[in-house]
């Protein structure tokens, strides 16, 4: 469990792993704007997601040990690009194009939505990496979002779009293949 901490402009982030357990302060009471922002957790794996800044200066998401609150190495960086601006995140009929990306059922990371010089996405999850391939197969000369799932994982809801064709929203179920 994480608590994340704000006042005006001052943010920290707070830990504990069972309910039983206290809180503990990782990151205390302090203005982070535009050096370090929480997103999310995993529980499987026991982790604390945060977009930071890389030493290029470029905005990516890290992991963050809930034991001590140090940071790993990133998950995903570009020398150029920004994977998770600080600011203006571009969207599309409301889907953010920038945005970390977790599962219900498995309540972990499993993708990273970004933009470079066109939207892309990197997926922790082999299943998905799979699945994106078979809609892109589908739905070629499109980008094609994972906008929302069902629980369990079964049901998605895919929005494609391209510079010619607005959108269109699509249901993939795999049980139905």
């Amino acid at each position: 469990r994480i608590g994340i901490l704000s006042h005006g402009e001052l943010s920290g982030l707070i830990y504990r792993e069972t309910d039983s357990r206290p809180w503990r302060t990782l990151l205390p009471l302090a203005n982070r704007r535009a050096t370090l922002r929480p997103i999310g957790f995993d529980s499987p794996n026991n982790r604390i997601f945060v977009a930071g800044l890389t030493e290029q200066k470029r905005w990516t998401i890290f992991p963050m040990s809930p034991a001590d609150g140090t940071m790993g190495e990133p998950l995903l960086a570009d020398p150029e690009y920004d994977i998770l601006p600080d600011h203006f995140i571009p969207s599309i009929d409301g889907h953010p194009l920038a945005a970390p990306i977790f599962s219900p059922k498995k309540d972990a990371l499993i993708g990273v939505r970004y933009g470079t010089d066109a939207p892309r996405v990197k997926w922790f999850d082999r299943d998905l990496a799979r699945e994106q391939a078979a809609i892109d197969r589908a739905a070629p000369n499109t980008v094609n979002l994972l906008v929302d799932m069902s629980h369990d994982g079964k049901r998605k809801l895919w929005y494609a779009f391209s510079d010619q064709n607005p959108g269109r929203y699509f249901l993939a179920d795999t049980e139905k293949r």
